[in-house]
């Protein structure tokens, strides 16, 4: 049965006034009277706050002769709704309650008397719309200043704790060179400082590495061409220049960057590769003079370019080597 009916069998067979005892809400469940509402939690809370507040002694005891009980009724709603109840469920459970005991009947309408639905007229509803938008277009403002507010804080936090790390690596670097002990915030930008040039050199080893397979594959393939006489020679001596400036460049700066590595033992590497690059030079250039078939202008110029870098770094490698 659905609550109309349930209601109207208790009072049936117990009388109007077994609505207003506490018995009511559990025959109530017995009877499977909340099965078919879909606000079941609601009306057993409402239900039960009547029985404990004397609301139901109230109901059963409203007149229908006068006009009184539908103040009765609208205080009934608007004293519920005040405990935080949906005024919707509220009046509809007041509905099949009356319903129920037969005190209204099915055409009497409830919602026109106690639910009236609200007319906006369309000079209220522009205004509205209006407030809305302001306060939309508001929102929306304070959000972006918000967000730039956070951005500007953001950034200043960042160049605060990037000058205070500078200062805090430049002592720690001044008291590694003396010889004494860190602080702990000392200790982690220094630690950080050294994985930074760890990475730094690293790289520049992997492009020396680069370079130096790229000069041992173009000598192969510039000899290969000369033995063959493709008339490529020109472009694979141009790229084996190449790879001896930037691996050379490269090398140097690996070589500062790593601590682990001896720069002097760096620029005596790169004085024997020079020397070697110089001796092929002129292996070949007396080869070209001894057959008669000459040689290529950029064995001069790999020559002379070797000459003038092994020099210096013959000179730089036993000014660096301890």
């Amino acid at each position: 049965m659905d609550l109309i009916a349930c209601i109207k069998q208790i009072v049936k067979e117990r009388g109007v006034e077994e609505i207003a005892k506490p018995t009511f809400w559990g025959l109530l469940c017995d009877y499977g009277a909340f099965e078919e509402e879909s606000n079941e939690a609601a009306i057993k809370h409402i239900l039960k706050l009547w029985l404990g507040n004397g609301k139901m002694e109230k109901i059963i005891r409203m007149s229908a002769n006068d006009s009184q009980w539908k103040i009765d009724v609208s205080d009934i709603i608007h004293q519920t709704e005040t405990e935080g109840f949906k005024k919707e469920v509220v009046s509809y459970l007041l509905h099949q309650l009356l319903l129920g005991i037969g005190f209204v009947d099915s055409a009497f309408d409830w919602n026109k008397e106690f639910m009236p639905k609200k007319t906006i007229s369309v000079t209220q509803s522009t205004k509205q719309q209006k407030i809305d938008d302001n306060w939309d277009k508001t929102q929306r403002q304070q959000q972006r200043e918000k967000k730039e507010t956070e951005k500007v804080a953001k950034r200043a936090k960042l160049r605060q704790e990037k000058s205070r790390n500078e200062v805090l690596l430049k002592t720690a670097l001044e008291k590694k060179k003396d010889g004494f002990w860190l602080e702990d915030d000392e200790e982690r930008v220094y630690q950080e400082y050294l994985e930074r040039k760890e990475t730094i050199s690293k790289v520049f080893w992997g492009i020396t590495i680069g370079m130096a397979a790229l000069l041992l594959v173009s000598v192969i393939v510039y000899c290969y061409c000369r033995i063959v006489d493709s008339g490529n020679e020109l472009t694979w001596g141009t790229l084996s220049l190449v790879s001896i400036v930037v691996g050379t460049i490269t090398s140097i700066i690996a070589g500062i960057l790593d601590d682990d590595t001896n720069v002097g033992e760096v620029f005596i590497g790169i004085t024997l590769l020079m020397a070697i690059i110089f001796i092929v030079s002129l292996v070949v250039i007396c080869y070209g003079w001894i057959v008669g078939s000459g040689h290529k202008a950029i064995w001069n110029l790999l020559s002379l370019i070797s000459l003038c870098t092994a020099i210096p770094s013959y000179i730089l490698g036993l000014v660096f080597d301890d």
